[in-house]
């Protein structure tokens, strides 16, 4: 037995190889996660319960994310070492992780549309737009999860991958490109011309493009090696899809006080939603006070 599994040399590199991997940097970002929320709770204890909420479901929900993705891996390299026939086959635990995504992507874009609809004085056409692009997006990925669990009982291997996941992705990164685009657009409209606050709006810009490129260039890579490579690496960068859209939120919300006590500003909600509207940067610095807009 010994003798015909070690004449047997199958290359796992670019499939439970590159899964091991992914897993591994997901499970550093879900310990980035972690650190961000128990810093939010610890400081941000007067935010409205809808944040906290917000704050506690992506908590939730990449935890979920953390267990399936380690199962997947302990079910394909422990519970069936040296049995090559579930190695070919889906797991349920990676159409898990296509449903936890999709509900972590869709509270991450909701939260973020709620910026632009303030941010742009409550530009209705422009809002609903971003929130039929969420939408959808979220649809399709429900869509994928679905048809993820309906192969699981067929001869499907694991390197299927579902069509509406595809579509998925696209969109995903077509939200966030209009997202990052709008917040963009008004937080440039909202410079006074003093020094403090415009440098409070370019920190805020660079902070807004820099997420949405990320999650944007991880959206693309996933699709392209879904399309091109049957094989695991599209779902190995698929990992960190979810952990870099909450992570995102939390360095945003948990960023205020730092600006905060570096004396520039006493609010920046008009871009963070901390209350019922928003308003815009209010400097305090040396007796100066910015602009506000309701």
């Amino acid at each position: 037995m010994a003798a015909m599994f070690g004449a047997l040399r199958i290359d796992l590199s670019d499939t439970l190889g590159a899964l091991l991997i992914g897993v591994f940097i997901s499970a550093i970002l879900y310990g980035a996660t972690c650190l961000q929320t128990f810093y939010y709770f610890q400081n941000y204890t007067s935010d409205k319960l809808l944040l906290k909420l917000l704050v506690t479901m992506l908590l939730a929900s990449e935890t979920l994310h953390a267990v399936f993705s380690i199962y997947s891996v302990y079910y394909y390299t422990i519970t069936n070492y040296s049995d090559l026939d579930p190695l070919i086959r889906t797991n349920w635990s990676i159409s898990a992780v296509y449903a936890q995504s999709s509900i972590s992507i869709f509270a991450v874009h909701t939260f973020y549309t709620r910026r632009v609809y303030y941010m742009s004085q409550k530009n209705v056409p422009l809002t609903i737009v971003i929130v039929v692009l969420s939408l959808v997006h979220f649809g399709s990925h429900v869509f994928s999860t679905v048809e993820g669990f309906q192969f699981l009982s067929d001869d499907q291997r694991w390197t299927y991958v579902p069509a509406y996941l595809s579509v998925s992705l696209f969109l995903a990164a077509v939200t966030d490109i209009t997202i990052v685009a709008s917040l963009t657009h008004y937080l440039r409209k909202n410079k006074s011309g003093m020094q403090n606050t415009d440098t409070i709006v370019n920190y805020l810009i660079t902070h807004i493009v820099g997420n949405g490129i990320l999650t944007t260039v991880v959206d693309i890579l996933v699709l392209i090696f879904a399309i091109v490579n049957r094989n695991m690496i599209y779902l190995a960068i698929y990992q960190v899809v979810a952990n870099l859209y909450a992570n995102s939120v939390l360095a945003s919300l948990n960023s205020r006080r730092s600006l905060t006590r570096a004396g520039e500003v006493t609010r920046i909600s008009f871009v963070l939603p901390l209350s019922g509207h928003e308003t815009s940067t209010q400097n305090r610095t040396e007796g100066t006070r910015g602009h506000e807009a309701q």
